[in-house]
């Protein structure tokens, strides 16, 4: 039970920030803490 806007959000704002390319599954949503 992932919420999409909250999870896009966080997301966005994490590539924004320069989230490192060798973490990147680590954004999926299924790894997404509620």
């Amino acid at each position: 039970n992932v919420d999409p806007f909250a999870w896009l959000a966080l997301t966005l704002q994490r590539i924004a920030n320069g989230w490192p390319n060798s973490e990147i599954d680590a954004l999926m949503p299924w790894n997404h803490a509620t």
